[in-house]
């Protein structure tokens, strides 16, 4: 009788994680669920190539990998990894949220059930609870699409001028170029409070260019501006998707657990799992993935306390590099000299209102 693997949760995340254990186990059943019937995410992810590290191989997925970019869609990413799914025999049941008393009831045969369902995983919830959570960063997003390509700012002779006349750090990445028209991102440290008073820009309702106030509407402005004039782009109109996020760090209580009574193993992956902030959550799931096909036992556990550990540490270091280059940069703003800066007759135009 073949073993039947239950996977709550569709994402990227799970997907990868479904593959790789029907490549090691051939003859299991391997099933996932997923609650929105359409993939709803569409931003842009930084991909760690070494994320893919000890990958069980098939030829369907060595191809995959060999071909990823540094940076990807979300949604881009999840056709491809649908299509590898239900090509080596995955069956995936959307438009369902389920529980692991659903699984366990409709699925007498189970023996593992995986918790790939997110940040506000109900496994996770349900089985093991919170170590800790910790807010790290506030951060606005600011997301758009140009005709054609684009590039980013070049640090010196671009990018530190124009950062001179706002009050945030920003950062940004260029996407993979797709149908004519290139993603773009860029991402500014906030306070609190102004992240306060733009909590109501989420995923689900992003809010749009006229929508910015204070500060961040300055910044925003000025370094869109900026990109147009310095690169040429044409953005397109009505793309523009910004929301407000606070980066958090956490992490379960545990990341697998053997419930006696039902005699089945139930583990963690992905932000199920742990999550950091700075483009790594997609990264850490890949490697939590890929680890649990190939060990399904007690190690993972322990695995998954030191990854967490470790990215824990990153991100809080990250966290105050950016916080130190946020102060030299506002110290640098207020000198008198500046042996780099944007012409008098330029400048003013950088504050023109964006449509």
């Amino acid at each position: 009788m073949n073993d039947v693997v239950v996977i709550i949760g569709g994402g990227p995340v799970g997907l990868w994680t479904a593959i790789q254990i029907k490549v090691r186990h051939r003859n299991w059943d391997v099933i996932v669920y997923e609650r929105y019937e359409e993939y709803k995410r569409k931003h842009v992810l930084l991909l760690d190539k070494k994320s893919f590290s000890g990958y069980a191989s098939h030829p369907l997925v060595d191809t995959f990998v060999s071909s990823l970019p540094d940076t990807i869609r979300t949604s881009v990413l999840q056709e491809h990894l649908m299509d590898i799914v239900r090509r080596i025999g995955v069956r995936v049941v959307t438009g369902r949220t389920v529980t692991v008393s659903d699984v366990y009831r409709e699925h007498p045969r189970v023996r593992t059930v995986i918790g790939a369902d997110g940040s506000h995983s109900r496994v996770r919830s349900e089985y093991f609870g919170m170590e800790y959570r910790k807010e790290l960063q506030y951060i606005v997003d600011v997301k758009y699409e140009v005709y054609g390509s684009t590039r980013a700012l070049s640090s010196l002779s671009e990018a530190y001028p124009t950062l001179k006349l706002i009050r945030h750090v920003i950062t940004e990445h260029v996407g993979k170029s797709r149908g004519g028209r290139t993603p773009v991102s860029a991402r500014l440290l906030v306070s609190e409070q102004e992240y306060q008073s733009m909590r109501d820009a989420t995923f689900k309702n992003p809010w749009t260019f006229t929508q910015l106030h204070g500060r961040v509407n300055e910044s925003v402005t000025v370094w869109m501006n900026a990109k147009a004039m310095i690169t040429s782009e044409r953005r397109v109109r009505g793309s523009e998707k910004i929301t407000a996020l606070c980066l958090n760090v956490y992490a379960a209580k545990s990341f697998h657990r053997h419930d006696h009574e039902r005699d089945i193993d139930v583990f963690l992956v992905g932000d199920a799992a742990f999550g950091v902030p700075y483009f790594r959550s997609l990264n850490n799931g890949i490697i939590s993935g890929t680890r649990l096909a190939r060990h399904m036992s007690s190690g993972y556990n322990r695995f998954m306390r030191r990854l967490s550990n470790r990215e824990r540490e990153a991100a809080e270091a990250k966290r105050f590099g950016l916080r130190l280059g946020n102060a030299v940069k506002s110290m640098n703003a207020m000198l008198p000299w500046q042996i780099i800066r944007w012409k008098d007759s330029d400048s003013n135009l950088l504050w023109t209102p964006l449509t």
